[in-house]
């Protein structure tokens, strides 16, 4: 079970990093959404149209996505209290840029929830020492 949370954790540390750091397509080219393998029904959250900064706008996320990063960011925050507020930072420097109406949009919908419910489950299922020490490592490598 060590494995598969490890797997979770470093699959979204690395989302999260290419998130952070992606660069814009250049003015020129069309953006064209990349399909996620498992399409959600109300599909990815849109960008407010102001950026993140002038020349980064916030990247499109997926419904699931978002239930996902959410999930495990405050299931971190529950387990490692002293560091809660640098999640709460990590998770608002994701969302930068997105609608927060279009979020709760989302996060009501039928997909967000089974998204979460079952991160949920799986991190409930896990050592609280080996999230502990997963989370600090997204931290670090934040």
């Amino acid at each position: 079970m060590r494995l598969g949370f490890s797997i979770l954790i470093t699959g979204t540390v690395l989302s999260v990093s290419s998130l952070a750091h992606a660069t814009p397509p250049a003015k020129s080219e069309a953006m064209k959404p990349t399909p996620s393998p498992v399409q959600s029904t109300t599909g990815p959250i849109k960008s407010s149209g102001h950026a993140t900064s002038p020349s980064n706008p916030a990247a499109p996320i997926t419904v699931d996505a978002l239930a996902q990063v959410t999930a495990i960011l405050n299931y971190c925050k529950q387990v490692d209290r002293p560091d809660a507020g640098q999640y709460e930072r990590a998770l608002a420097n994701i969302l930068t840029g997105h609608a927060s109406s279009e979020m709760k949009v989302d996060e009501s919908s039928s997909s967000y929830g089974s998204a979460a419910r079952s991160i949920n489950l799986q991190l409930a299922a896990i050592p609280v020492s080996t999230v502990v020490s997963a989370c600090k490592n997204f931290l670090a490598g934040h």
